[in-house]
């Protein structure tokens, strides 16, 4: 058997069991330098060399199942990692059958090639240790990275379009995606039905929430703190139409608004006071958002200026109502 050289971990996805166990398992390799290959890769794009320790983190395919197969002679050592009970159905019983699936399909199905063919298994918990004893396992525990305790205070955006946003809703992914990516601080909350939780599923902090009707809503955005709420706007005739309604959702929920600048609101907004106004070019979004979300003083500023706008103006319409009422007695 070759040398240790590299240690490649194979996992699906950014999950728990690499954030919990990652750093245990390149522990056990301390000397090696590591690499962190995602399943989703083609195998055939990735080149596994002399020496390699490879970990298989809980899942495999097909594709990888095949390459493992075929380079085993040039490996240093072939791990299978679980930290939760993947080798034996009996264990699975009473989890929902989804869930049964994937396990199935993506560990279960490998139970006799991973037994014969894996020169270690590494478990994450005592009673896998002590269930697998004849296959000499060895107990990791989790240690993650110090960032996992630490806790940054949340931003949190808003877009509370309805389905006649169809098009904005489509729009703003492409600001929001660099803006999560970037800003891992950041919550988004969406308005939308099943087609935007398609759309949003794959971007990190996202909950998309199913629309409600005018009381509800209004209840809901009362008793919610929100810090960015976000109202673009394309410019099409049916748009040109809206009133001005947004700013006082974005007073009612304490947010600092962010508006395109076409009508309504751009002759309502006080740019930079009030609210601010953006053409509608993504990238100018993007980095007003992530400036924001890193400028509480700035926002306070800009909600604190609407809700004392928004103010004036109900106490304005209302002083109107009554003059009016007495004018026409």
């Amino acid at each position: 058997m070759a040398e240790p050289a590299r240690l490649v971990i194979l996992h699906e996805g950014d999950n728990p069991t690499l954030g919990y166990f990652g750093v245990s398992i390149e522990s056990m390799y301390a000397q090696l330098s590591v690499l962190r290959v995602d399943i989703s890769r083609n195998p055939e794009d990735f080149q596994l060399a002399w020496g390699d320790v490879v970990v298989i983190m809980r899942y495999l395919n097909n594709a990888w199942y095949r390459k493992l197969q075929k380079c085993k002679p040039c490996l240093a050592g072939l791990i299978y990692f679980m930290d939760d009970d993947l080798l034996d159905s009996s264990a699975m019983v009473g989890l929902p059958i989804n869930y049964v699936r994937k396990l199935k399909q993506k560990a279960l199905r490998y139970r006799g090639w991973i037994k014969r063919y894996c020169s270690g298994l590494w478990v994450g918990a005592n009673m896998l240790a002590e269930k697998y004893a004849d296959l000499e396992p060895k107990l990791l525990n989790p240690s993650p990275p110090t960032f996992y305790l630490t806790r940054s205070k949340p931003v949190y955006v808003a877009y509370h379009g309805s389905t006649s946003h169809r098009d904005e809703i489509i729009w703003l992914y492409d600001v929001m995606a660099p803006v999560l990516k970037y800003g891992s601080n950041i919550y988004m909350e969406i308005f939308g039905d099943s087609y935007v939780s398609r759309l949003y599923r794959d971007l990190p902090h996202v909950s998309v929430i199913q629309a409600m009707s005018w009381p509800n809503y209004f209840a809901y955005t009362s008793s919610r703190r929100v810090d960015l709420f976000l109202v673009p706007l394309i410019s099409k005739s049916f748009n040109r139409g809206r009133s001005y309604t947004k700013f006082f959702d974005s007073a009612r929920l304490g947010a600092a608004g962010l508006y395109s600048c076409v009508a309504p609101y751009k002759d309502f907004v006080d740019n930079k006071k009030d609210g601010l106004l953006l053409s509608n070019e993504k990238q100018l979004w993007v980095d007003a958002i992530l400036s924001l979300s890193e400028n509480s003083g700035q926002r306070e500023y800009l909600a604190n200026n609407c809700k004392l706008r928004a103010a004036s103006l109900i106490k304005k319409s209302y002083s109107d109502n009554i003059l009016r009422q007495k004018n026409a007695s």
